[in-house]
């Protein structure tokens, strides 16, 4: 079991600073350029090595926080990546999307059934466990909506926000996650808000440059093909 805690812990290491390292240069470099795209497509898989390796040592070491963390990064990587595949209006949403929703939300359910009967309320962790389901929650709620109703009524560029919100939103919540192991700040929630303060601004940057009324300057980023 020290083995395989120690090779998955390297694994999460590893692929959290990949993580940390390709996300900057994508959010840097110019949207839609080669380096953008490689750099993105470095940090998609190693995001997701970090969400797998985060499940796995969530179970042996027992970290509710870590697992959420996990579940929240791994959702917004994957449907920010998949929103690369819906930039023609005529393209729908795939099976693939439904299941990897549903799947999302049970996960989130049972495990904040599961953590509210057995964790005290008054535990350090609860108010940043519960937040973090509860956003994840929202988002999939809006999500079933969002692919109910055919991506009707939506912005042109409805893709490209979607793409940038759920990618940096990611990257937040990893960089968030590792400041808070890594990092005592005085008070506490200086390293807890710390990455929301930098990244958030850019985020409504990037979304006010590339909404409807600049479908002109929008980056032209191909669809790929995604798991």
């Amino acid at each position: 079991m020290e083995l395989t805690t120690t090779l998955f812990l390297i694994l999460h290491i590893a692929a959290g600073f990949t993580a940390l390292g390709t996300g900057l240069s994508a959010i840097i470099v110019r949207k839609g350029s080669r380096p953008h795209n490689r750099s993105g497509l470095v940090y998609f898989w190693a995001m997701v090595m970090v969400a797998f390796s985060a499940f796995v040592l969530s179970a042996i070491k027992s970290n509710s926080f870590l697992f959420m963390v996990g579940l929240f990064t791994l959702y917004m990587t994957v449907t920010g990546r998949r929103a690369l595949k819906f930039k023609k209006p005529q393209q729908t949403h795939a099976p693939f999307d439904w299941v990897f929703l549903g799947a999302t939300a049970l996960g989130a359910i049972v495990f904040l059934s599961v953590l509210l009967t057995r964790v005290p309320l008054s535990h350090g962790m609860m108010p940043v466990i519960i937040t973090f389901g509860g956003f994840l929650i929202a988002m999939l709620i809006g999500d079933a909506s969002y692919y109910a109703n055919l991506r009707s009524n939506v912005p042109k560029n409805f893709w490209l926000l979607r793409h940038i919100t759920r990618m940096m939103g990611a990257y937040i919540a990893t960089t968030t996650a590792f400041i808070v192991t890594n990092i005592q700040s005085d008070p506490a929630w200086i390293a807890w808000l710390a990455p929301t303060v930098v990244f958030s601004p850019l985020i409504t940057y990037y979304k006010n440059k590339y909404r409807g009324k600049n479908k002109k300057k929008a980056p032209m980023v191909q669809p790929v093909s995604t798991p």
